[in-house]
């Protein structure tokens, strides 16, 4: 048996070992920069010796991993509260970005519970 991709859909960004089957991708994906673009489809054909084949639909999703730390917009902050300040004012704010994509790029805050 040996196997191929069908010239179709994505079948230019991956390869296959035409003898063991296993599919390898022909570039670097990058979740972030690939935003609305991280499902791919690839039809495998195996032959046979006698020209017989059959065919399967492949779909290769593209994982998002936590590869950045998310930064602060500043590396100190201090606010001032007025003596007459009430349970639930506007103290201030602080600001952090993360280049992650999709839930490995939300952030969450937090205090630490020494602060």
């Amino acid at each position: 048996v040996t196997y191929s991709l069908m010239e179709d859909y994505d079948f230019q960004k991956f390869a296959i070992d035409v003898i063991t089957g296993e599919v390898s991708t022909k570039l670097v994906f990058d979740y972030e920069a690939e935003r609305s673009v991280h499902l791919y489809n690839l039809t495998i054909i195996a032959t046979d010796g006698g020209n017989n084949f059959d065919k399967a639909d492949v779909t290769i999703r593209v994982a998002d991993r936590d590869e950045y730390d998310p930064t602060l917009s500043g590396s100190e902050y201090n606010f001032e509260v007025p003596g007459s300040a009430k349970a639930g004012d506007f103290v201030g704010q602080v600001l952090a970005s993360d280049r992650d994509g999709g839930e490995a790029g939300r952030l969450v805050y937090s205090f630490l519970e020494n602060s």
